[in-house]
């Protein structure tokens, strides 16, 4: 860090130091923030944030727009850590913007697509930390919408097909939240459905093995199982008595 800073001092103009700064900064603070130093990771994002809007002023394409809008996303996760409801989705509403500018100018790349889909995923998470149960449905189910997408373009792109599977059980989770015990069902069952896709298609690759049991733990259990699914049974049940 300290090299970066000097290299950066000696030529501030340097566009490629200044980045290693950033870059920098951005793994302190990520790191500060998982020890628990919200103010610290705070400091860092902001310091990251100023440096890249400086650089995405002074030579606007898409990897400084990409660049600004990823330091924003990360300015929102910390702010949500810390509290700061209204400062996490001022931060991911301007991250949403670029992304969505970058996937109008190239509707068929396909990284800009999954860094919206990303997004979108961190604002449903800071929506419903806000209480906008429908705002992070909104959010979460443009995502899904997004990832779904992409894992149909390609049936062998693992990194869409897993996150697909997560965001569905963030939509179940969150339909779950408001009682709707048969959106909750419906999503789950779909998420186990892909997660198990998952791990059928490599056997010994024991990531797909844990993302089947996350989706088991939110309840897309089978019926002799006990969990989620009997829990959101039991509810329907009394609604056709």
């Amino acid at each position: 860090m300290s090299v970066a800073r000097g290299l950066a001092a000696v030529d501030p103009g340097n566009a490629d130091w200044q980045g290693e700064v950033s870059a920098s900064l951005n793994n302190l603070s990520d790191l500060r923030l998982a020890m628990g130093d919200g103010e610290g990771a705070l400091r860092d994002s902001e310091e990251v944030l100023a440096i890249r809007r400086r650089l995405a002023a002074a030579e606007l394409d898409n990897e400084t727009q990409r660049d600004l809008a990823v330091s924003l996303d990360n300015l929102g996760t910390v702010r949500r850590a810390l509290g700061n409801r209204d400062g996490a989705l001022q931060a991911h509403e301007e991250t949403l913007s670029i992304f969505r500018r970058l996937v109008a100018a190239d509707p068929d790349n396909s990284g800009w697509k999954h860094d919206l889909a990303a997004s979108l995923g961190n604002m449903g998470g800071a929506r419903l930390a806000a209480g906008d149960t429908d705002g992070a449905l909104q959010a979460y189910g443009e995502a899904v919408e997004i990832w779904q997408r992409l894992a149909t373009s390609d049936g062998n792109n693992y990194q869409s097909r897993r996150a697909l599977a997560a965001g569905l059980v963030k939509v179940g989770d969150v339909r779950l939240a408001t009682h709707d015990w048969t959106g909750a069902l419906r999503v789950y069952e779909q998420a186990l459905a892909v997660a198990r896709r998952l791990a059928e298609a490599d056997r010994g690759d024991n990531e797909w093995q844990r993302v089947v049991s996350f989706a088991e733990a939110r309840g897309a259990l089978s019926p002799e199982q006990k969990g989620w699914r009997q829990m959101i049974e039991a509810e329907l049940t009394k609604l056709d008595e």
